[in-house]
């Protein structure tokens, strides 16, 4: 939807939280990550993302988990609501990462996909939850 301003034009974006957009743009997710040879399910939610990290937590059994995002807020809310998954900080963008500051609920801050790798990998091979 467009909307004319005496600026010029600005694009609306609509968002709908109902479960048949969600599972729609997940499809479109999960189709254009299989377009580089990536096969995996995508989750969509509006909102915090504490309570989806936690069912997706539950439904795979409780296993190690590295939650990876660029919000202090959905660290917060991963904390509460999933406090065993593991929680990375990373703004991986430097011109942005220079100007956020950690977010507190965070276990480590790493803005660089490399060193971000080595540390997710290290908790994949402790075998062991956040909290232990």
């Amino acid at each position: 939807m467009r909307s004319r301003r005496s600026s010029g034009w600005r694009r609306w974006r609509t968002s709908s939280s109902s479960p048949t957009s969600r599972t729609n743009a997940a499809s479109r997710g999960s189709s254009r990550l299989a377009k580089f040879g990536i096969a995996h399910r995508v989750e969509c939610n509006q909102g915090g993302k504490g309570a989806p990290v936690s069912r997706l937590v539950a439904e795979y059994g409780n296993p190690v988990t590295v939650f990876v995002d660029d919000l202090a807020v959905h660290h917060e809310s991963v904390a509460r609501h999933a406090p065993r998954v593991h929680r990375l900080h990373m703004v991986s963008e430097p011109t942005l990462a220079v100007n956020v500051p950690k977010a507190p609920e965070a276990h480590a801050r790493i803005d660089d996909w490399r060193e971000a790798a080595d540390w997710i990998a290290t908790r994949f091979e402790a075998g062991l939850p956040a909290d232990a």
